[in-house]
């Protein structure tokens, strides 16, 4: 009777160890959160609780749960991601493999989308400032023309005529006034606009 409490025992705890490896090896989680220093990423981690390989990577940057994590052998990229709870909204996931097989010791790190709010803003400020400063020959009085490169009086009161007569439908219809030539032209086309 003894022997076969204890053959039922020891079937009980086997079966018991056996299922908490497999649960550990199919269930797995993150093992610390940046502050490991006694983990040798160059041999394979093995499972506490069964002989099976594992592999540790480290998955970083826009994740939920940036950490270590045991991952199986032959894991993509994803698999990790997702282990670290999953990509935050900021992720810029094009400029990571997803399909990438994991090495041990491997780190997965997923940029953030860049957005540069100051840049778009000067550029638009500065479009915005040369619109500005440029002269609409449709509009503008003889005084504004003649700031511009080589117009003096005579030719802006001669662009004033012609607008008079055909509004400008193209800033190239300056060079049918007969004061200004295509080197004049090219002296004031990037000053004007319609």
């Amino acid at each position: 009777m003894k022997q076969k409490t204890w053959i039922i025992v020891t079937l009980g705890l086997l079966t018991l160890g056996l299922s908490s490896g497999l649960y550990q090896y199919t269930h797995p989680k993150a093992i610390v959160n940046t502050s490991v220093q006694k983990t040798n990423s160059n041999e394979p981690a093995y499972s506490s609780h069964s002989n099976e390989v594992s592999l540790m990577v480290h998955v970083a940057g826009a994740v939920k749960n940036p950490g270590l994590y045991r991952i199986k052998p032959g894991s993509r990229a994803i698999d990790a991601i997702q282990m670290a709870g999953g990509s935050l909204a900021q992720a810029n996931l094009d400029k990571v493999n997803l399909a990438a097989i994991l090495k041990d010791g491997q780190r997965v790190f997923i940029p953030e989308l860049k957005t540069n709010k100051v840049a778009s803003s000067k550029v638009t400020e500065q479009v915005s400032n040369q619109a500005e400063t440029l002269i609409n020959i449709n509009t503008a009085s003889a005084k504004e023309l003649s700031t511009l490169p080589g117009v003096g009086e005579r030719t802006a009161q001669a662009i004033i005529e012609y607008r008079n007569a055909h509004a400008f439908q193209s800033k190239e219809e300056l060079l049918n006034i007969p004061r200004i030539g295509h080197k004049l032209y090219s002296k004031i086309n990037d000053r004007i606009r319609l």
